[in-house]
């Protein structure tokens, strides 16, 4: 609350309540709500590899001009959707399946450094993070499982691992080391410091790391040098039907692609039980609907992205004013 230099408050009881409220109302939820019809953004014209086409879309990007770079799996490209743009514009692979430095295989996600337009991919098929500068390749990562990726403000790159079932950092520019394990490590299994099958994964300004710990049907946190995470979301029986994207808001909000539910979920750090913000109205597609939902991303307006999967096509949920 901002108060100028011509204003002045007595003191009185009534004063302190309406200032109360008025706090109260400024540190209300910037993002609570949104329209529950979307608008599809990229795709939705059916299954293909036309430029106005999905095939079974995985991890997403938007940038600060709400452009959207998505990598389309089973096209074995990266395509950038303009904002308002009715095709996509291939920027990486689009070179036919294979191992190739100008090829990919079946990518899972995409980061994208918006001062050097520099393209980071986790390459899945062919185990290997590499980025694409001006069309010029280069091997980050090599035999990894890789499959989410995330930067955080410290010039650190993330990749979760499904087949060591851990989650690495290495600081940018410097991948000539085994990087260093940040969750996960400990094997297969779902106790607090295991994952089994991690995803997506989002990174926040304390360096703490979410983990979409698909095959325990949980989310977990943890903490920058924690020896094991903490459940944040699911984790008991039949929450989440399989999780798969998932990001943060500035309260701490958890946000999760519920897969084989089709909807995506919020849970409240400490909660035992999350609710529906979008989607949960059966498989289909509907505006309303999602079938087999992926990852998820916010712009800086706070509409809510959703990588529809199975109907190959990115969903815009706007927030409602």
């Amino acid at each position: 609350m901002s108060i100028t230099e011509e204003t002045t408050i007595e003191t009185t009881e009534e004063t302190a309540i309406e200032i109360t409220e008025k706090i109260e109302i400024t540190i209300e939820p910037k993002f609570d709500k949104w329209k529950q019809n979307a608008i599809t953004v990229a795709g939705g014209n059916g299954q293909g590899q036309e430029l106005n086409q999905l095939y079974d879309p995985g991890g997403v990007f938007i940038d600060q001009k709400k452009n959207i770079f998505i990598a389309d799996f089973n096209n074995h490209r990266i395509v950038e959707w303009k904002y308002n743009a009715k095709e996509g514009l291939i920027i990486a692979g689009g070179n036919e399946q294979g191992n190739r430095m100008d090829q990919l295989d079946r990518p899972t996600d995409v980061i994208v450094d918006q001062q050097t337009h520099l393209i980071i991919i986790a390459d899945w098929g062919n185990r290997r993070v590499i980025q694409w500068l001006n069309q010029k390749q280069q091997i980050l990562i090599d035999n990894i499982g890789c499959f989410g990726l995330a930067m955080d403000k410290h010039g650190f790159l993330y990749v979760s691992d499904t087949v060591k079932n851990e989650v690495r950092r290495w600081k940018m520019g410097k991948y000539n080391n085994e990087g260093v394990v940040v969750a996960g490590g400990n094997d297969r299994g779902n106790r607090l410091n295991q994952l089994s099958s991690p995803i997506f994964i989002f990174v926040d300004e304390d360096q703490s790391v979410y983990v979409s710990d698909m095959h325990n049907y949980r989310v977990m946190k943890w903490k920058n040098h924690a020896e094991e995470g903490t459940i944040v979301a699911g984790g008991r029986l039949n929450q989440l039907g399989e999780s798969q994207g998932v990001i943060i808001d500035d309260l701490g909000q958890i946000y999760v692609a519920d897969f084989y539910n089709h909807r995506v979920m919020r849970w409240c750090e400490g909660k035992e039980e999350g609710e529906t913000v979008v989607g949960g109205n059966g498989k289909g597609d509907q505006s309303n609907q999602l079938d087999s939902p992926g990852d998820l991303s916010f712009d800086d307006e706070g509409n809510l992205y959703v990588v529809d999967g199975r109907n190959h096509r990115i969903q815009k949920f706007e927030v409602t004013s």
